[in-house]
């Protein structure tokens, strides 16, 4: 995928992606989050509030676990008379504790070996309000800046079938990542987060955990395989 630059907004940088083929694009913002990384993982590890922050979300929750992960259900919302768009996915994580590198994607159930009926609570969909839509990736990236500062990175690209205008689906990926990481901000602050057994104590407290506002900016996030 070819990515393209936007303009940015309030310290969020938002690429474009296109790939030959797709009427539809991919989407990614870049910015940094007034928090500590702890606090940012935590954030994105509480399904069930994940629609005070996230764009368009208007519901969440866990149906089950996997031995690769976590498979979560959300509903969005669609402007009138377009119907709201559901998706299942795989939750999947990698992490570096050491240098305090986070990762997390998204695979549609749909391209997994995942049988909803043995999921709990069973999943009904209500096709008078809903589509299933499909996600074909997301990708969440995190990396400590500073104590109390991480740097965020999220992609995004969903078909949400249907008869839905390509236009009109790019024009609304467009906005997410901004809009998103602009919501992530306004959670992180919220004394009520409740803090990740595993990620919640990360601080960057250390030499190695942290990358600069200039590696962030460039997406430099990832933890190289040959690095020491």
């Amino acid at each position: 995928m070819s990515w393209k630059s936007l303009d940015p907004r309030e310290g969020i940088t938002v690429e474009k992606g296109s790939t030959p083929g797709s009427p539809f694009h991919g989407f990614r913002g870049t910015g940094i989050v007034a928090a500590d990384i702890g606090q940012v993982i935590s954030v994105l590890f509480e399904h069930t509030r994940a629609n005070e922050w996230v764009h368009a979300l208007a519901s969440s929750q866990q149906l089950g676990n996997d031995q690769r992960g976590v498979v979560v259900w959300q509903r969005f919302d669609s402007p009138r008379p377009i119907k709201d768009r559901d998706l299942i996915y795989l939750a999947q994580v990698d992490y570096d504790e050491e240098k305090q590198y986070f990762r997390a994607w998204f695979t549609d159930v749909s391209d997994t070996d995942i049988e909803l009926a043995n999921l709990e609570p069973p999943v009904v969909f209500d096709d008078s309000c809903c589509i299933v839509g499909k996600l074909i990736f997301t990708e969440w990236q995190f990396r400590a800046t500073g104590q109390g500062s991480t740097c965020v990175r999220v992609e995004v690209m969903l078909d949400p079938k249907g008869r839905v205008p390509a236009l009109f689906v790019n024009r609304f990926q467009r906005q997410w990542p901004y809009l998103t990481i602009q919501g992530l901000r306004q959670q992180v602050v919220k004394t009520d987060v409740s803090r990740h057994e595993l990620f919640g104590t990360w601080k960057a407290d250390r030499e190695g955990m942290v990358i600069s506002r200039n590696e962030c900016e460039q997406g430099q996030l990832a933890i190289s395989s040959t690095s020491e």
